[in-house]
């Protein structure tokens, strides 16, 4: 797991710089665009951290609360823009690149939930042995 969340780390830096590098309606260049580049810079970060076995637990969990942090912030400005708008335009970038944060980080931490599930299973299969426990 801990590759994925490298790989999806690569994938939101990715969508920010092409956010970043993709002037908007008035020609500017947003800064507001690198905020799936930064979640995605930790995403990385946790990555390389669960690499180290005794820390696997906890950066996964780490990576896993920011990118449902990053779910849930992309949603809110996705929902409010609509709300606000009664409308949304596709072509826009802003619009795309909050599209794309939203499907990166939903399928993220879907499999984070479902790696979660299959590592509490294995715990609870894995035969007693008996005798005293460390």
């Amino acid at each position: 797991m801990p590759f994925v969340s490298i790989i999806f780390g690569l994938a939101l830096i990715g969508l920010g710089a092409w956010g970043y590098a993709t002037p908007n309606e008035e020609g500017h260049h947003s800064l507001t665009a690198l905020i799936p580049a930064a979640v995605g810079a930790i995403l990385v970060i946790c990555g390389g951290v669960a690499l180290v076995e005794r820390m696997l637990k906890h950066a996964m969990h780490a990576a896993a609360l920011i990118a449902v942090i990053g779910l849930g912030a992309a949603a809110w400005r996705f929902v409010s823009k609509v709300l606000k708008e009664g409308q949304v335009d596709f072509h826009k970038t802003s619009t795309q690149a909050v599209l794309g944060m939203i499907g990166l980080c939903l399928v993220f931490v879907v499999l984070c939930i479902n790696s979660f599930i299959q590592a509490r299973r294995r715990r609870m299969n894995r035969p007693v042995m008996p005798g005293p426990q460390p």
